[in-house]
């Protein structure tokens, strides 16, 4: 895990309960992570999460996360979305 992590250039974490956690928290490990994807897609549920990211990072390099509304309303619009699993649409998978 350690050596994924410097891959991306991001943190890794030992949680309590003796798992890893990955943290994201720069602009420059949010790039490598998203170009990473781009290339090696995901197909299951976490394809929705690294969406999401994709989305919220969009929004933070425009900078709209300063404003309450659009920018911060869009952002926790997009972290609600990942808790309905009814809204996700599986079309990704259509093409494999």
């Amino acid at each position: 895990m350690s050596r994924i992590a410097d891959f991306f250039g991001v943190t890794l974490h030992l949680t309590k309960d003796s798992t890893y956690r990955i943290d994201v928290t720069s602009r420059a490990g949010f790039e490598s992570v998203i170009n990473y994807f781009s290339m090696y897609p995901l197909f299951g549920y976490k394809y929705f999460n690294y969406m999401a990211c994709v989305k919220v990072n969009y929004l933070l390099d425009n900078k709209a996360h300063f404003t309450q509304a659009p920018g911060q309303t869009t952002i926790l619009n997009i972290l609600n979305e990942l808790n309905n699993i009814d809204n996700f649409e599986w079309t990704h998978l259509d093409n494999l």
